[in-house]
């Protein structure tokens, strides 16, 4: 999940325990386990280890500590008393132990595993959480149920506050321990938590069936989607998910430590003096070999270099046990204290005296002696091959991964070519947040402030100088007065395998009044907050003496397009520091290229959270406040967190266009826009140049059409005015409603007492003239 930008997971704090139907919630029937078989022999090994005397008859206390292993669980003597006979009159036993068979039936049988059908837990946002108790608080204090006519049953929980309920419905009961402990530890591991218990390890390996390396590579995938300090998973508990298969090697590995544990206190040692005793080289750590003599000596049964090799990687991921992994397997919880104070029984007095010399010297005399390794090649030979083993399977799932992810990289792709950009136009239509931010794209619409004011300007932007929203020849955007800049916030924060965005794509819709020698964009260095090293630039991309669009050396060549002075221009930026290379584009053309090693990862040309435009630390051009001959107006600035393609850039530098004509269109008088817009659907203008000729040409065949009938209309020829309003085009008459005649001053004396064609209509009786214009004023008016 190689996302891009500010998409960044959300902490999991708040989760919902979700009953649709409080009718239909009932206990599930027990899952029983279908083992594989290998499954099954890890199970049969586990219970082998913890059948303390070999005889393949299980007694209480056995069972006691089987359960306690496989399913984190103690029972009360009654439940184990009940148990003990249930599965004895189940398969024929003597009601006070079990057999192999019997105790195997009662692990698999899902009994202790409880869980109720028709719940579901579901992981919310905090305002989703918010929301949710706004609506059962105001639902209760009318009486109401929460959904009209539904029984439905729901508790919020805090998941960061030990799964805590914080309200509740009033239909909604607790699900049963172990469902609500599964569903608040998968939601723990979503959130990527890495210090987990072992039962609760336990639990997420029931939860998730999947690979050890799998699970891995999810995990660290979704790592890198939060915003968070790096932490080395495996130096903590987690560590033990990714290398253990499933819950039944968890109960192997368990009853290996218990069997360990039993016969080091059979043999009269405390782990501290058997770890000294086991370690041979004193090295303070036990090899293989040193682990595979200390259980050989210890009588392990049914030992195998496979076992060793699995009870050292079941404990860490190196070759090796460390003393502080020695005690923390080998000793109980509950025992912990007494064998860090170095004592055998927490419980037992102090000895003294003879005694406690005496038992000194015997503990002296254990250590004294040491274990001889065993195996140390056939152990090696085998690690390197397990190695090589889980290599390959987590290579191929890597590469699984890999092709799917490029599968929705070139389906983004794919799909961000193929685009218009019209979310860009609709953006406009619909009022939205501004700046209107996507997954990857971010649009700063400047052309929707309120003029002769700053009110309206985007979220996240900040001008430094003067500047205010205009109408610049009937468009609206921002104009900034010479010396000013803008700062804007990037709203992504890396990629490019960098701490900050290195691969990016900015386009700006601007009017430079004289573009030679103006900076463009800068990435530092215009406050405190944004500091620039002494060797960068103070702008990274620039507009040349001869204005060329480019950066640092490269300003493209005589057949590059240029920046005009006093035209509207898309001109576009893409930095990709991967290749050292930025390019400038003009109006969707490529202008100039650079490749540089200055153009490198997480260098001067990353953007670090935000991003200045137009500005310039000495500023030594003219100023003049009433000829403004220096001004800049901004209409647009779009930031994509990726660099576009040639031809996604030239469909952007297209809607820009589009919106400008649009934008032309409605700033047209009244009675032109209908007429140009339908012009400009049947046949589009692609510059303003050709949109005011057609206006011209309008304006012109007006003129005319109104002055013929204005002189037919003064000297009454009825004849001629039908002839002039025959031959008016769509959208004429209501120009000809607005036209007045040459002379804006009129004596007593004149023939038609006013200035519009209404009046001399009027005036000379023609009805058809007066109805038509009369019915294109009440159409304009509609």
């Amino acid at each position: 999940l190689h996302w891009v930008g500010e998409r960044r997971l959300k902490n999991v704090v708040c989760a919902v325990d979700w009953v649709p139907s409080a009718r239909f919630l009932a206990p599930a029937p027990p899952r029983r386990a279908e083992l594989s078989e290998s499954q099954a022999e890890r199970l049969r090994n586990a219970l082998t280890l913890l059948d303390s005397d070999g005889s393949g008859v299980f007694e209480a206390a056995e069972v006691v500590e089987a359960l306690r292993s496989a399913e984190d669980v103690t029972l009360t003597e009654a439940e184990l008393q009940e148990l003990l006979r249930a599965a004895g009159a189940a398969g024929g036993g003597r009601g006070h132990a079990l057999t192999l068979g019997q105790l195997t039936t009662v692990l698999t049988s899902g009994e202790f595993r409880r869980e109720e059908t028709g719940r579901m837990r579901v992981v919310v946002s905090l305002a989703e959480a918010e929301t949710l108790r706004c609506a059962m608080h105001l639902r209760q204090a009318k009486g109401e149920a929460l959904v009209a006519g539904r029984d439905v049953a729901l508790a919020v929980r805090c998941v960061a506050a030990h799964d805590v309920v914080l309200d509740a419905t009033p239909l909604w009961t607790p699900p049963y321990d172990y469902q609500a402990a599964a569903a608040h530890n998968c939601c723990r591991f979503m959130d990527c938590a890495m210090h987990f218990t072992p039962a609760e390890l336990n639990l997420l390996l029931r939860s998730i069936p999947a690979e050890p390396a799998r699970r891995r590579i999810w995990f660290t995938m979704v790592l890198a989607c939060r915003r968070r300090l790096s932490k080395r998973w495996d130096q903590t508990p987690l560590a033990r998910l990714f290398a253990l298969e499933d819950e039944w090697s968890m109960l192997k590995q368990r009853a290996q430590a218990v069997r360990v544990r039993e016969a080091i206190r059979h043999r009269g040692l405390l782990l501290h003096d058997a770890f000294t005793k086991f370690d041979a080289d004193q090295n303070g750590l036990l090899s293989l070999a040193e682990v595979y003599g200390a259980l050989e000596w210890l009588r392990v049964p049914e030992l195998t270099p496979a076992d060793i090799l699995f009870f050292v990687r079941s404990i860490t991921t190196a070759a090796h046990i460390t003393y502080a992994d020695f005690i923390e397997v080998l000793c109980p919880p509950e025992e912990a204290e007494a064998i860090n104070l170095g004592r055998a029984d927490a419980a037992a007095p102090a000895a003294s005296g003879d005694a406690a010399r005496a038992i000194h010297a015997q503990a002296a005399g254990r250590q004294r002696s040491v274990i001889q390794p065993r195996g140390g090649e056939e152990l090696e030979e085998l690690l390197s091959e397990t190695i090589r083993s889980e290599r390959r399977v987590e290579e191929e799932l890597e590469a699984a991964e890999q092709r799917l992810v490029q599968e929705a990289h070139s389906r983004l792709e794919a799909q961000l070519v193929e685009s218009d950009f019209s979310w860009m136009r609709q953006t406009r239509r619909a009022a939205a947040l501004n700046p209107r931010t996507t997954r990857t794209s971010s649009f700063y619409d400047l052309s929707c402030g309120t003029v002769g004011t700053q009110d309206g300007k985007p979220l996240w932007m900040e001008g430094r100088g003067k500047w205010l929203f205009v109408k610049h020849g009937g468009l609206r955007c921002l104009k900034l007065w010479p010396a000013t800049f803008l700062v804007l916030r990037v709203p992504f924060r890396k990629n490019g395998n960098g701490t900050h965005l290195n691969q990016y794509t900015l386009s700006l819709h601007v009017k430079l009044l004289d573009a030679a020698a103006h900076n463009l964009v800068s990435t530092a260095g215009w406050d405190q907050w944004a500091t620039a090293k002494e060797q960068d630039e103070e702008a990274q991309f620039r507009v040349d003496d001869s204005n060329h669009a480019g950066a640092l050396d490269g300003f493209g060549d005589a057949e590059s397009p240029r920046v005009t002075d006093g035209g509207w221009h898309t001109i576009t930026f893409t930095v990709d520091a991967a290749s050292n290379t930025a390019r400038v584009y003009v109006d969707g053309d490529p202008a100039a290229e650079t490749v540089n090693p200055k153009v490198g990862k997480d260098g001067q040309f990353a953007l670090k959270g935000r991003v200045a435009l137009f500005y310039a630390k000495n500023v030594n051009r003219r100023f003049d406040e009433d000829v403004d001959a220096d001004a800049v107006y901004v209409r647009a600035v779009t930031m994509h967190a990726r660099v576009l393609s040639p031809e996604a850039i030239k469909a952007e530098a297209g809607v820009y266009q589009r919106m400008l004509i649009e934008d032309a269109v409605a700033a047209a008088p009244r009675h032109f826009r209908r007429p140009l817009a339908e012009q400009q659907m049947d046949e589009a203008a692609d510059t303003l140049e050709e949109l005011k000729e057609r206006l011209t040409d309008m304006r012109d065949a007006t003129d005319k059409a109104a002055k013929d009938l204005w002189a037919a209309l003064v000297v009454r020829n009825a004849a001629t005015a039908d002839d002039v309003l025959a031959g008016l085009a769509p959208g004429q008459p209501m120009q000809l409603s607005h036209w007045r005649a040459p002379s804006a001053e009129r004596d007593e004396t004149a023939t038609v007492p006013g200035e519009h064609l209404l009046h001399a209509a009027a005036a000379a009786g023609h009805k058809g003239a007066v109805a038509l214009l009369l019915a294109a004023a009440e159409d304009e008016a509609l």
